[in-house]
């Protein structure tokens, strides 16, 4: 059911974001990444590489075990502000696989 959540992000979440996940009864994913200077930049994309497969293995099984829901991998929305901004357009950049005409 939608605004059931692992962990509560809703403090610094924008608002816009948790209302379209309601609206569309969505699973929202809000992971965590390492920060500049303490990590290079390498490392922060491959902690990207990390989360995208992590999203495809693992996600269903931590849903379903929490909330018995199963998450469509085909519809994924990919949000981010400032770095996160950053971040989500480099993980739709190296991992967006076009549909099948």
């Amino acid at each position: 059911t939608a605004g059931r959540r692992t962990r509560n992000h809703a403090r610094w979440c924008p608002l816009w974001i948790l209302e379209l996940a309601m609206k569309h009864d969505a699973i929202f994913v809000a992971p965590d990444y390492r920060l500049l200077p303490e990590a290079k930049g390498v490392q922060i994309l491959d902690d990207l590489d990390d989360f995208w497969a992590w999203l495809g293995r693992d996600l269903n099984d931590v849903v379903y075990k929490a909330h018995g829901l199963h998450a469509d991998l085909d519809k994924v929305l990919v949000e981010g502000e400032s770095a996160g901004g950053y971040l989500a357009l480099q993980v739709g950049l190296s991992h967006f696989k076009p549909l099948p005409k």
